[in-house]
């Protein structure tokens, strides 16, 4: 037997038993033993299936008793082999189910399915629940039993740790603006036909607007306003020429004495009686000592009625005596005598 050498790539194997040889060159038509099972042939190449194999040998140009392949013998074999299974495969399903009997023929066109009319209800529902969900989560939860323990272990940290919204009562809602009627204060007006003789003008209207005052503030309030006003009239009753002594809204020592928040109304009404005009809001100022009422060009000077009592030159004396006696009355009245 002669030995070939061997080719980089090349692949063998041993040759088959002679008895099998036989039976492939008969094309597989020998006779069989009997009691030895014929081997199966595979469906759908029949016996045909050795003539085919040699001609395709045949037409790759590999002799037929070649046992040992290159790998371009190997992958042309198995392309060959591979085109005919698929050839048959094709033409088989083909004549079985025609691609014209199972498409269906129509003239009418079907519109685009749109998702949101039939799934809207499901999302609105999901909201609804959700929404729920958290307002019962948000109320304050009683655990009462194991059931209430297992709701609260599937309730998410922010759920648990959220504050409960409180419960208005009736009476305790927030009313429409329409509905909230406010105190007003009621405007005074002189109704004192006799002028008092200790005073140079008409005093009925601040003394009416010191008795609301003290009604409706504390004692020491009130005595604090009075102390301050009567510091703060002296003080503009002897201001020398070109010091302005007047009241800025933000002032610690205003604010305290009329109000920490805001200006009482009463203290209000009483300072406009007395004579003081607030110039936008900012500034107390007294129109004789702080606005020069001749000129027409003053700041300020539009601001001032023509009924303003501060005007009157001699209206901050009787304010410094009104408010003396009134200081005086007062300390009376907490001593007892």
């Amino acid at each position: 037997m002669v030995q070939v050498p061997m080719v980089e790539g090349e692949r063998r194997c041993l040759p088959p038993p002679k008895a099998v040889q036989d039976r492939g060159a008969s094309g597989g038509r020998g006779e069989a033993r009997p009691g030895a099972k014929q081997p199966s042939q595979p469906s759908g190449r029949g016996g045909a299936g050795a003539s085919s194999a040699s001609d395709v040998r045949n037409d790759l140009g590999i002799p037929a008793g070649m046992v040992s392949l290159t790998e371009e013998q190997q992958f042309a074999l198995s392309r060959a082999y591979g085109n005919e299974d698929s050839d048959q495969e094709s033409v088989s399903s083909g004549e079985t189910f025609p691609s014209e009997e199972l498409s269906i023929n129509t003239d009418s066109s079907v519109s685009s399915f749109d998702a949101r009319s039939t799934l809207g209800h499901l999302e609105s529902d999901e909201e609804a629940a959700r929404a729920e969900k958290l307002q019962t989560s948000r109320e304050r939860m009683e655990v009462k039993s194991d059931l209430d323990i297992l709701r609260l272990m599937e309730l998410s940290p922010q759920e648990v740790l959220a504050k409960p919204q409180k419960k208005l009562k009736e009476e305790d809602s927030p009313k429409q603006k329409s509905d909230i009627v406010k105190k007003k204060v009621r405007e005074l007006r002189s109704k004192n036909t006799q002028k008092d003789a200790r005073f140079r003008t008409d005093v009925f209207t601040v003394r009416l607007a010191l008795r609301e005052a003290r009604r409706n503030m504390t004692s020491d309030n009130f005595a604090t306003l009075v102390n301050f006003l009567i510091r703060s009239l002296k003080h503009i009753e002897h201001a020398t020429l070109g010091i302005m002594f007047c009241w800025h809204v933000d002032n610690p020592s205003f604010r305290h004495a009329t109000g920490v928040e805001s200006i009482n109304p009463y203290v209000r009404q009483l300072l406009e009686q007395m004579g003081f005009v607030c110039l936008r809001e900012r500034y107390w100022v007294w129109p004789e000592k702080h606005l020069n009422m001749g000129d027409s060009g003053c700041w300020g000077r539009r601001e001032v009625k023509s009924t303003c009592a501060g005007r009157d030159p001699s209206r901050i004396v009787d304010m410094v005596e009104l408010f003396t006696r009134c200081q005086r009355n007062l300390r009376r009245a907490r001593l007892g005598t």
